[in-house]
């Protein structure tokens, strides 16, 4: 059985990695469409 500040500790870790992982996923879709963007005015 775990600890209430284990339990605490836990949730805020898993916490912090959910909103890193969104965070980063949402800016690397936001570079790509970028990238996608400027590629193709490029060729325009």
């Amino acid at each position: 059985m775990l600890t209430t500040s284990e339990t605490i500790l836990s949730i805020t870790v898993w916490v912090l990695t959910g909103c890193g992982l969104f965070f980063g996923g949402r800016a690397r879709l936001r570079k790509r469409r970028l990238l996608a963007k400027k590629q193709s005015q490029d060729s325009q």
